[in-house]
């Protein structure tokens, strides 16, 4: 701590020692009873506008942040050393001591804080709960799923199959001494032939149908295989088997139009009601939603012909017989309909509420003829009457109290302006 020449000291160099009664505790103590700074000498202090030349030699290799850690560490042993005092004077009364061991030496220290300890803490018992959890489930599937395949792990060994040609031919037999080799000659086009074919257009060419030819029907629907041929006993055994089904699909097609000819020659009619013919389909669901479609199209064929001012409106027999509305009946006809129907659901509303009240009071429609006082001066009366009667009552329970009670202090009437003052406080009737 630093100190101008001309400040003051803050302490004094000397204390009287003060007296004590039993061991101090740290909140007695004072201010006054910490031990003084030590103050530099004028010729020790520094002049906040000279230079660093102006320090004293026996100074140069002194800072004055030597000084300030040495004078901390002064300080941190008088804290200490007082603190020990305390408790030693608060535990100079105590006969338990508990015998603490020492820290095993197997033990980590963990110095951090504890908020960063605890959430550590549980971060990892959460993470080793899931480490468990994936576990058990791993575990679970493992026992269900059985099947263990083999992997290959090195790669180098396998070949892909997408890299090996796979020869789909038979393979010629080698012991077979096959000397005929025929010639094959392509077939070309001359030129003006492939001119004409070129000549039209490859979409017409290929859409065209070709006339069908003159071959067997096991020709048509059998592919021949290209490695052998097929024998004569099985195109012929083909040929029979369609003819039979020719002829059998002919004799389906003979029976179903002789059933419909026998239907036909039948001229009975059934009669069905309206209902029946309605629900009954007489086509099929295209041509239905075809008529529906057409009709209404007519519909407003027809309502676009129509002129608005000649429509008609519709009329019933009880309507005719009604009378003509007149003009204030147009005008307040409606709202007096509904202030009428509010009207009669409120008086349904409250005779619903006064179905279990069975009080029923009798009001008198008129006054007695002699009677002149109004309903104020008759409530005041009967105020004045119950007040009456109340003070009478009390002044008969204080003397009954008093019957028996032989102590009767004089008391002095307080003033009137406290009286008005306690009144007004009170308020009206209390």
């Amino acid at each position: 701590m630093l100190q101008y020449p001309n400040d003051e000291p803050k302490y004094s160099q000397q204390r009287a020692p003060q007296k004590t009664r039993g061991p101090r505790t740290l909140r007695s103590l004072q201010l006054s009873d910490l031990e003084p700074i030590d103050v530099l000498e004028p010729e020790d202090t520094l002049d906040a506008h000279s230079s660093s030349q102006s320090i004293p030699k026996r100074h140069a290799d002194t800072g004055v942040y030597d000084r300030a850690v040495k004078w901390k560490a002064q300080k941190d042993k008088e804290r200490e050393k007082k603190r020990e005092e305390y408790m030693s004077a608060e535990t100079a009364e105590c006969s338990f001591a508990p015998t603490i061991g020492a820290t095993p030496k197997t033990v980590i220290v963990k110095s951090a804080d504890v908020v960063n300890r605890l959430f550590n803490g549980s971060q990892e018992r959460r993470r080793q709960a899931y480490e468990r959890i994936e576990a058990e489930t791993e575990a679970e599937f493992e026992s269900s799923h059985p099947f263990n395949p083999t992997l290959i792990t090195d790669n180098s060994t396998v070949a892909p199959r997408y890299a090996q040609t796979q020869d789909t031919r038979s393979p010629m037999p080698s012991d077979l001494e096959c000397t005929f080799e025929p010639g094959l000659v392509s077939k070309q086009m001359r030129g003006d032939t492939l001119d004409l074919y070129l000549a039209e257009p490859v979409h017409e060419r290929l859409s065209r149908i070709r006339p069908k030819s003159a071959v067997i029907d096991s020709e048509l629907s059998v592919t021949r295989s290209k490695s052998r041929p097929r024998s004569a006993a099985a195109d012929r055994a083909f040929d029979a088997f369609i003819t039979r089904q020719r002829q059998a699909t002919q004799r389906q097609t003979a029976k179903i139009k002789a059933l419909d000819r026998r239907l036909h020659q039948y001229s009975f009619e059934p009669e069905t009601n309206v209902h029946s013919q309605a629900i009954t389909p007489k086509s099929s669901q295209a041509e239905r939603a075809k008529g529906n479609l057409e009709r209404r199209h007519q519909r407003m064929e027809r309502a676009q012909r129509t002129p608005v001012e000649n429509t008609a409106p519709r009329i019933n027999a009880r309507s005719r017989r009604m009378r003509a509305k007149t003009a204030e009946e147009l005008c307040y006809g409606d709202q007096e309909r509904a202030q009428l129907a509010r009207e009669r659901a409120r008086v349904v509303q409250e005779r619903k509420q006064l179905d279990g009240v069975t009080f029923k009071p009798i009001l008198q429609s008129q006054r007695p003829a002699g009677d002149h006082v109004s309903i104020i001066e008759r409530t005041q009366c009967d105020v004045r009457r119950r007040e009456r009667r109340l003070k009478k009552a009390r002044a008969a329970e204080l003397e009954k109290e008093l019957e028996n009670c032989s102590f009767r202090p004089k008391t002095i009437e307080c003033p009137q302006f406290i009286s008005r003052i306690a009144s007004g406080t009170r308020g009206p009737g209390r």
